[in-house]
């Protein structure tokens, strides 16, 4: 009887905690599929066209980079400004 018990205290005291983790993740889980959102984000006609194309107007201003980078990552960002955008 007592080689029972502490098995039982070894091995089936953690058992029971695992599969009450188990269930409890389960149960969890079932609430958040049944009540989840099932609606589509938008509700209207879906756009299959792209909008059209527009042009960008450049500022007058040059770009500047912030203060305080070294010279290469003030070279980098300075090279990141530059765009193929007409």
């Amino acid at each position: 009887r007592k080689l029972m018990e502490e098995m039982y205290c070894k091995y089936g005291c953690k058992r029971r905690i695992e599969m009450e983790e188990s269930e409890a993740k389960n149960k969890f889980q079932q609430v958040l599929l049944t009540s989840g959102n099932t609606e589509p984000a938008m509700q209207v006609e879906w756009r299959k066209h792209a909008f059209p194309e527009r042009k960008y107007e450049r500022l007058e201003n040059a770009s500047v980079v912030c203060d305080g980078l070294s010279e290469i990552d003030k070279s980098y960002a300075i090279y990141e400004l530059g765009t193929s955008i007409p």
